[in-house]
C-alpha cells in the first residue's frame, strides 16, 4: 500500500509539474479583408511573455485552413513568439480536409495575387500589440512551402522562412542577391512531390541566388510528414511520421533561436 501510495503522490506531482511549467497561450480570430474577400485567421501568444515579440506567419498546406495548422500557430506561441495561421487559400476553416484537396484555387497561378494576400496577413500580425513588426519570420507546410519559399524569391523581408514538406516548383527563380531570409527547408527523402532531382534544383537555384539556406532530408519519410490525418487520406506517398514532427520542429525553433535569440 505504500508503495502504491508513494507512487501515486509521484504521478500527481510529476502532471501538477507539467500543468505549471505549461504556457497560458491565448488566441483571438484575427481576419483580414482582400478585396472582396474576408479572409480567416487565428492569433496566437504565450501571456507570459512580456514585451513585443517576434511575429511568426504560418501558411498551411493542400488541405486548406486546417484544425491542425491552427494549431501550430498555438505551438509557436508556446515557444515564446506570436504565431499567425491564416486561410491563404480562402476556402474557409475545416478539420481536416480529407473530403478533397482545396489547395490554392485562384492563387495557384496569380504570383501577384498569391503576393498580395500574404503580405496582407503579415501586416495584420504586424498590427498585434504583442508583435514586434521589425521582427517576422514564416513557416509554409506543403502547398504553403512554396508559397512562403515564393515569398522569399520575391524578396520578401522576412527574417526567416521555414518550408516543411515543400512544393518546390516555380515558375519565377530567385535572383541573385534578391532572397533576404535564412531558409530551411524539412523534407523526406521518399516524398514523391520532391523527388530528389527537384531538390537538387532548388540546392542550385538558392546556391546561385546567394541565399543562406539549408536542407534537412529524414531517411524513410513521405510527403505531408507533420499532418497527423495524412495516413487516413489513402495515398500512396503521403505518411504523418512522428519522429520526422518532432525533429522538424525542433530545427525549425533551433532556427528562431538564432536568429531571435
Amino acid at each position: 500500500m505504500r508503495r502504491f501510495g508513494f507512487s501515486m503522490v509521484g504521478i500527481w506531482l510529476i502532471v501538477a509539474g507539467v500543468w505549471a511549467a505549461a504556457p497560458r497561450v491565448s488566441t483571438k480570430e484575427a481576419p483580414f479583408k482582400h478585396g472582396k474577400n474576408v479572409i480567416q485567421g487565428l492569433l496566437a501568444w504565450n501571456d507570459e511573455v512580456k514585451g513585443k515579440r517576434p511575429g511568426v506567419i504560418i501558411v498551411h498546406g493542400g488541405w486548406g485552413y486546417t484544425d491542425n495548422v491552427r494549431a501550430q500557430a498555438r505551438r509557436i506561441a508556446g515557444s515564446g513568439y506570436v504565431g499567425y495561421a491564416f486561410d491563404m487559400a480562402g476556402h474557409g476553416s475545416v478539420a481536416t480536409h480529407l473530403e478533397h484537396t482545396p489547395s490554392g484555387g485562384p492563387l495557384e497561378k496569380n504570383l501577384a495575387m498569391m503576393a498580395t494576400r500574404f503580405h496582407l496577413a503579415v501586416d495584420q500580425l504586424k498590427q498585434d500589440p504583442h508583435v514586434d513588426p521589425g521582427k517576422i519570420s514564416a513557416i509554409g507546410y506543403c502547398w504553403g512551402g512554396m508559397v512562403v519559399l515564393n515569398m522569399a524569391r520575391s524578396g520578401a523581408n522576412l527574417d526567416a522562412v521555414v518550408a516543411i514538406a515543400p512544393v518546390l516548383d516555380t515558375t519565377i527563380p530567385a535572383q541573385k542577391d534578391q532572397v533576404v531570409p535564412r531558409i530551411l527547408a524539412l523534407l523526406g527523402d521518399e516524398d514523391p512531390v520532391a523527388p530528389r532531382e527537384k531538390i537538387e534544383r532548388f540546392r542550385k537555384e538558392m546556391t546561385d541566388a546567394g541565399a543562406r539556406f539549408e536542407i534537412v532530408l529524414y531517411p524513410g519519410v513521405k510527403h505531408a510528414f507533420t499532418q497527423p490525418y495524412a495516413d487516413q487520406a489513402g495515398r500512396p506517398g503521403i505518411a504523418y511520421n512522428a519522429d520526422a514532427d518532432r525533429k522538424s520542429w525542433a530545427s525549425l525553433l533551433k532556427l528562431l533561436k538564432e536568429i531571435y535569440g
